[in-house]
């Protein structure tokens, strides 16, 4: 629908198309969708979205007549139930099977597929695989048996949580112990427009911050590990950090870094999709949460992007708001302004094979 169509739905309440998009009024601050019964706005004070999410993050808060965030078509409204009560269940019993799962909800497995990777991203299994990963942290934090931690996180036998230690950046009891014995090394050093600090783990990088305040960046790093073992390395990371000081001037469009990353299994969609956006390029939150196929997941795209610890290498810089300006970053917003310029420098410069 072209801007001109939606128009007409919108004056003439059209209430078949209030799936399609939703409208906002500046004057009101409200964001309403096709039908609403309040009063027709004026043309020139009216902006559209193809969905609410993006509305929201351009200001606009929900009418409270129309409520443009909730499903509109009752088949969808089925699903959506579905999809969070199968959550509810695989938060208490993590250990159910998707096929009892499936059973409980009266609905086929390959449904249940279905809507789980429509709405979330994710499959049932990789969504139990999360929770329990979530569980087990936060059993693993409150000074219990890890042993007991691991039983009732669901994993049937340590060796079961052995096996997702890459998601936890360490062994489980590290991390149960706040990331005791684990020596995490790291340089400092300045860069226009601040200071940067590099941190790796014997796996690889682990964090990459940005800020006007060393002090205040080492203070986060360990309040990540606060059993940690914090080691100043600048010779050993020195050439990392160069690297990413030449990324941030300009003088290399390579960022290969050994990176340890730790995330959900949300967040490692989320975090790949990142990185195959082409440099100089951007995309909204809204059109990222479709490429990792969960439409009207921005919101969680944008949680995604704030845990981050890896920026640069992992380039969330690249994700803007839908209204066109750089939008917020948890590094300060001058240096997201820095990164996106000199990457769109970068790409609008000839290349060598283009001028041949």
């Amino acid at each position: 629908m072209n801007d001109e169509t939606r128009w007409q739905a919108v004056a003439t309440r059209d209430r078949a198309a209030a799936p399609r998009f939703v409208y906002a009024v500046e004057s009101t601050g409200i964001f309403c969708r096709a039908g609403c019964p309040s009063r027709t706005p004026r043309r020139d004070r009216v902006t559209f979205f193809d969905r609410p999410a993006e509305a929201r993050r351009a200001g606009y808060r929900a009418c409270r007549r129309c409520r443009p965030e909730e499903p509109t078509d009752g088949a969808e409204a089925d699903r959506v139930a579905r999809v969070r009560m199968a959550c509810s269940l695989i938060h208490a019993q993590p250990e159910t099977s998707i096929a009892e799962l499936a059973r409980t909800l009266d609905v086929t497995t390959r449904g249940l597929q279905r809507d789980f990777q429509q709405m979330l991203g994710l499959s049932p299994r990789e969504y139990r695989a999360a929770c329990r990963l979530s569980h087990f942290k936060q059993e693993a934090s409150a000074d219990r048996d890890l042993t007991a931690a691991i039983l009732d996180a669901g994993y049937g036998s340590s060796a079961r949580l052995y096996e997702m230690s890459g998601a936890l950046g360490m062994t489980p009891g590290a991390y149960q112990r706040g990331g005791v014995d684990q020596l995490i090394r790291y340089a400092a050093g300045p860069a226009d427009p601040g200071t940067i600090v590099i941190a790796a783990t014997e796996a690889g990088i682990c964090s990459v911050r940005f800020g006007d305040d060393e002090a205040e960046l080492l203070a986060g790093l360990q309040a990540e590990f606060p059993a940690a073992e914090l080691r100043e390395s600048e010779e050993q990371l020195l050439p990392w950090l160069d690297l990413v000081r030449a990324y941030l001037n300009g003088a290399t469009r390579i960022l290969e870094l050994p990176t340890d990353v730790r995330g959900t299994a949300f967040q490692l969609k989320v975090w790949a999709a990142l990185r195959a956006i082409p440099r100089g390029e951007t995309r909204t939150y809204g059109q990222l949460a479709e490429e990792i196929g969960v439409p009207g997941g921005a919101r969680a795209v944008a949680r995604s992007c704030a845990n981050n610890e890896l920026p640069v290498a992992i380039p969330c810089h690249r994700v803007v708001p839908v209204t066109g300006d750089s939008g917020g970053y948890r590094w300060g917003k001058e240096w997201k302004q820095r990164l996106l310029a000199v990457e769109r420098a970068d790409a609008a410069t000839p290349k060598v094979a283009d001028a041949v």
